[in-house]
């Protein structure tokens, strides 16, 4: 009998039994990560925009907002070539078509990266959620204000204009409408940076510009595609995404290519779109108000 054996022995199973529990924790963290992936990757397939209001409005509760960002990162470059591939953009005749309906909003994009990554390293994790469910909450209601009123502009649209091409003056823009798009594609950039959800001001600005909903997705595929490849390339030279969060990224590729599948096959052919727009919105609002209650009042959170 040694009482300093018998001690040493307990002290050992219970850095067993510690290593044992963050194992688990992490594959859980996986499953949980996997499955958010695949329902965004979904919800984008189906209506041309939401992976990542969706990924980093459910990933924050498993992780920090800058792992989240840095997790997703390669995954909306991936989900966006993905799209772009099946809607005929990546032609030269769709890319020149693309090219001049977005090009002012291109302009911003780099500022307001440069901005958002320097929030992105500096923001404290309540601070970040609170400034997160500020932009979600925002976009719900915007989104919500103006759904009745688009609704109703396309319909006089179809029926006073009922042979216009739909195409035939996209890429005629005015001063006041170019300054808009620089103004959004600064904003974008800046969220997408910080919080990896460039898509409300995009959406705002294709309301301005009426782009077709022929237009619409891939439209917003490739600024996608390009503010995504300048934030990531951004964040590995700042850091950010390193060979380990690349690594961890790998597991969510499977899911990620499962869910455009499963949405551009299965659901985007059969669910009405309004109405499973309105249940995300919806899901997006009451996860945005979390956020705000977590940063404004829950300090220690993190």
């Amino acid at each position: 009998w040694c009482p300093f054996r018998k001690n040493t022995t307990k002290r050992d199973s219970d850095q067993a039994r510690n290593q044992s529990t963050r194992r688990m924790e992490g594959i859980s963290e996986v499953i949980y990560s996997c499955g958010i992936v695949l329902v965004g990757s979904s919800i984008h397939a189906t209506l041309g925009y939401g992976a990542s209001l969706i990924w980093m409005t459910t990933l924050p509760l498993l992780m920090t907002v800058p792992k989240a960002v840095a997790l997703t990162a390669p995954l909306r470059v991936g989900l966006s070539c993905l799209v772009l591939s099946k809607s005929g953009a990546m032609t030269t005749r769709g890319f020149s078509e693309r090219w001049r309906q977005v090009k002012f909003l291109l302009l911003g994009l780099p500022f307001g990266i440069g901005v958002g990554y320097g929030a992105l390293t500096t923001l404290s994790p309540p601070a970040a959620r609170f400034l997160l469910g500020l932009v979600i909450v925002g976009y719900v209601a915007w989104t919500t204000q103006t759904s009745t009123e688009t609704s109703t502009d396309r319909k006089k649209t179809d029926e006073t204009l009922p042979q216009q091409h739909p195409t035939s003056d996209l890429s005629s823009t005015s001063p006041r409408q170019n300054m808009l798009a620089v103004s959004m594609g600064m904003c974008s950039g800046f969220l997408n940076a910080t919080f990896g959800t460039g898509a409300p001001p995009l959406l705002i600005y294709s309301r301005e510009a009426s782009w077709d909903p022929n237009h619409f997705r891939p439209n917003m595929q490739l600024i996608f595609l390009i503010t995504n490849i300048m934030s990531v390339s951004r964040m590995i030279y700042g850091g950010i995404i390193t060979t380990s969060t690349l690594r961890q990224t790998l597991f969510l590729v499977p899911p990620m290519i499962s869910g455009g599948y499963i949405g551009s096959v299965y659901l985007a052919p059969r669910i009405q779109k309004e109405t499973f727009r309105k249940l995300v919105l919806t899901s997006l609002a009451f996860m945005g108000c979390m956020y705000l209650l977590e940063g404004f009042f829950l300090h220690d959170i993190d």
